[in-house]
């Protein structure tokens, strides 16, 4: 029987959906009975583990290198020779199955299917000179199973994926000028991110600047871009109209704690607004520009008393949409709790809110925007919630039982915060809204179980299942559909 079809006999006994995740959590009240003392470990591993438990599996046990053949074998292309200089060659191969049972899509619309999500990336990483870098990667992103026209964005047959020039170590000091099209990401993405779980990714074109004190205390990076915009048959070009700026920095000079600021643009002048604020069901507005002025802030690290991390983030925004004015916030705040036995079990607590437009009438915006984030990491494996008109709470665990593999699971409810406003997913897209508020805010809960493993740096899976039941807001606003979505996938990647 293929792939898809074992895992819609699975969906099809929603009944089972809680059973794992009930016993992940059983499996997390006997942690805290058995821990003696605490586990410690650093900052960017605790980050790995309560944020990015899908993209960052547990590190594979200390001096262990499981299948070193392979590591040797692949070592040969890279720190080529090429006269004075050095060039390396690489490839990164991802295939992910997805089972949907009752997906909730834009426009009121339900998909039950599965699909095959195949990636090929190949790069060529050339060291000119110390002060010069050539850097070039392709991709060929396909999928198979899906038949749905609007996700043809999710194809991008061979292209260009990245392309730029580096200027290293100007003026004596660790200062970098990048040329081209490149990635973004910065903080937890939450803002801005290079979207790696959807198959081509985001990128930009432009300039980007950064620089690092001698010491590491102080960063900062400064870009001025244009989104690049897919096309799954042709090349892709950057977004005429769609400019990006911005400013990050960060002081990182004490121990296990770094904070973070910074100021984004986004400029879009083509006279149609990517929301439905003042155009319900149109999907754009023909009113004017999108002026969005980002200011915000991230904080986090750890450890107090050895086990205690956090993370927050705020930001406020301002501008325009439209004819109209936008004021706008958001705010993320997590804490999590690391306990002593070597597995390194770990709970976490996390609560965040979007700011909502309460009076869609009145020509002005209070609906945060959320920019170009990365926002699989965050509010959910169903992508069924972004970072604007809602505020949610999330509970989550996740150990690590043997090396290289990591356990979690996570419980999340999710709210409007103005009821008035729209639910929008993952991507924007908006899946319900009543302007009258009469269908109240509650939008649902949601509970994700998964597991990922890596083999060796070049290796890794992952597999997950994810189970979503609508409140009153989600009944209501989708009258006469199935209010429960079920979300199971399985993932390999090669990358060398």
């Amino acid at each position: 029987m293929p792939m898809t079809g074992v895992a819609n006999r699975v969906l099809e006994r929603p009944e089972l959906a809680k059973i794992p995740f009930l016993a992940a959590w059983l499996l997390a009240a006997c942690a805290l009975c058995a821990g003696e003392g605490a586990y410690a470990p650093g900052p960017q591993e605790a980050k790995a583990e309560a944020r990015k438990a899908l993209e960052a599996p547990a590190p594979a046990a200390e001096g262990a290198v499981p299948l070193p053949e392979l590591t040797q074998a692949l070592e040969v292309v890279k720190n080529i020779p090429v006269g004075p200089v050095k060039v390396s060659f690489g490839l990164d191969h991802r295939t992910r199955v997805e089972v949907w049972d009752h997906r909730f899509l834009p426009g009121g619309n339900l998909y039950t299917n599965g699909v095959t999500f195949m990636r090929n990336r190949f790069w060529m990483d050339w060291e000119l000179h110390e002060h010069l870098r050539l850097f070039a990667m392709g991709q060929d992103a396909r999928k198979d199973g899906d038949v749905r026209a609007q996700r043809r964005f999710w194809e991008d047959k061979p292209d260009l994926l990245e392309g730029f020039l580096d200027l290293r170590k100007l003026f004596g000091a660790d200062l970098t000028v990048r040329l081209g099209r490149q990635p973004l990401k910065y903080g937890n993405e939450r803002l801005v991110g290079t979207f790696e779980w959807s198959n081509p990714g985001r990128r930009f074109d432009g300039v980007r600047v950064f620089w690092k004190s001698r010491n590491g205390d102080w960063s900062a990076d400064g870009f001025a871009t244009k989104v690049v915009a897919i096309d799954p048959e042709g090349f892709n070009e950057s977004e005429p109209t769609e400019e990006f700026y911005g400013l990050y920095a960060g002081y990182h000079g004490i121990e296990r704690h770094h904070f973070e600021g910074y100021a984004f643009a986004r400029l879009n002048e083509n006279d149609k607004i990517p929301d439905e604020l003042h155009n319900p069901g149109a999907g754009v507005s023909s009113l004017g520009d999108l002026r969005v002025f980002t200011h915000g802030f991230h904080l986090y690290g750890g450890k107090f008393w050895n086990a205690l991390d956090y993370d927050v983030e705020g930001a406020f925004q301002w501008g325009g949409v439209g004819r109209g004015n936008l004021r706008a916030g958001a705010l993320h705040a997590e804490l999590a709790w690391t306990f002593a036995p070597s597995w390194k079990p770990r709970l976490s607590a996390e609560y965040n809110y979007g700011s909502g437009d309460g009076d869609p009438d009145d020509g002005d915006s209070g609906t945060f925007n959320n920019l170009f984030p990365t926002n699989h990491l965050h509010y959910g494996y169903s992508d069924y919630v972004n970072w604007s008109n809602t505020h949610n709470i999330g509970l989550g665990f996740s150990a690590s039982p043997y090396a290289g593999i990591t356990v979690w699971a996570k419980a999340w409810q999710f709210w409007l915060a103005e009821r008035e406003d729209a639910w929008r997913n993952a991507a924007g897209g908006v899946l319900g809204r009543d302007r009258s508020g009469n269908s109240g805010n509650r939008v649902g809960q949601e509970y994700d179980l998964g597991v990922s493993a890596k083999i060796n740096r070049h290796i890794s899976a992952q597999i997950g299942f994810s189970i979503f039941e609508g409140g009153r807001f989600v009944q209501e606003t989708r009258d006469g559909q199935q209010e429960m979505s079920r979300f199971l996938w399985a993932q390999a990647e090669l990358k060398f």
